[in-house]
């Protein structure tokens, strides 16, 4: 609904530039939730494009966020946490030489700092961010903001704190249909569950999380907590829990879930091991040639023939540059071949 709306006054001609701008940034950003990255990607770029043209410094932080989530939910990791931090650079300008933000930046700059570990500053910027949104009556960003709090709590081992923003994050999300909100408090519940060894519970909040997220494609957010989320993703593997849906977001975060797939290579269940060779072939690193390479036996021959097919394909498009390049030469090869520039690469 929200992507109709928009997408009938893009071209409206009373709108400002400015006002054009942050509804095609809107656009990508609904475009992203709905699944479709290539048309989101194609909008925001255009986007970005036009905020470069037109010198608007203070939208370019918006931008480059919805770009780098993007980019991430794509499973472009580097070259999105690249985004995000330039993102988180021009937000900490405007910080200094604005007396004050909107609740969407304080958010943004709140998530963060959780990511990188500082949880007081992420709190304190949460907790800004829910006083300005109820200030101007956001509420999409009050309830976000108060989910933000409960997991930055989480995150410091507060655990009966946690859970009061939780109810009142969940109470807002529920009744006004705001299921993104859902799917994240979820998750994070889910996370609270899995560090207060309660299985129960952490079963419980990963198979509500996944299957709203399955259903809305709320993937993203999982895939930029990357290595994280794996512990989570081990539950649900272990238990059954939307499989093929998991197994889409590890191939997502790419590298970083190896460690996770690995656990599952000598699983006693074949249909198990054929998503596990199929997972490392979508992954198609050299981490995951090395796993594959330790399955060239298995007892299935289904399994067999898939692990050498993927080898085959593997070895050609790996081994001709591996061999005769540094692992430092390889990871520059890489950044070019994502369109990262000198300076880029060096950062």
């Amino acid at each position: 609904k929200a992507y109709h709306l928009l997408t009938d006054y893009t071209d409206d001609e009373e709108l400002t530039e400015s006002q054009k701008n942050i509804r095609m940034n809107n656009t990508a950003s609904c475009l992203m939730m709905m699944g479709r990255y290539s048309d989101a990607r194609a909008v925001v770029e255009k986007c970005k494009e036009r905020i470069d043209a037109q010198g608007e410094i203070k939208l370019l932080p918006r931008v480059l966020d919805t770009l780098g989530c993007l980019l991430i939910a794509e499973g472009f990791i580097d070259r999105g946490k690249y985004m995000l931090n330039l993102a988180l650079e021009k937000l900490q300008d405007i910080e200094q030489n604005r007396s004050e933000l909107s609740a969407g930046v304080l958010c943004h700059l709140g998530t963060l700092a959780r990511r990188s570990g500082d949880y007081d500053s992420a709190f304190e910027l949460h907790s800004k961010c829910v006083s300005l949104a109820y200030s101007s009556s956001e509420l999409y960003e009050v309830t976000m903001g108060t989910a933000n709090m409960a997991a930055d709590m989480v995150r410091q081992l507060c655990f009966a704190e946690a859970e009061k923003y939780f109810e009142k994050a969940e109470n807002a999300a529920q009744k006004h249909n705001l299921q993104y909100v859902q799917t994240f408090i979820d998750f994070s519940r889910a996370w609270s569950s899995h560090l207060l060894n309660d299985k129960e519970g952490e079963c419980k909040y990963i198979a509500s999380a996944l299957k709203r997220a399955k259903k809305f494609h709320h993937n993203h957010f999982m895939i930029q907590e990357g290595r994280v989320s794996l512990p989570l993703f081990s539950t649900a593997l272990e238990n059954g829990i939307e499989v093929d849906y998991v197994f889409e977001v590890l191939v997502r975060i790419g590298e970083d879930s190896l460690p996770l797939i690995e656990k599952f290579i000598c699983h006693n269940d074949p249909l198990m091991r054929k998503k596990v060779a199929f997972s490392m072939d979508k992954i198609g690193s050299s981490g995951a040639l090395a796993l594959l390479r330790r399955m060239r036996y298995d007892s299935d021959e289904q399994v067999q023939r898939l692990v050498n097919k993927s080898l085959i394909r593997l070895r050609k498009s790996l081994n001709s540059h591996l061999e005769i390049l540094t692992p430092r030469e390889s990871e520059v090869l890489k950044c070019l071949a994502e369109g990262l520039s000198n300076v880029q690469i060096a950062e």
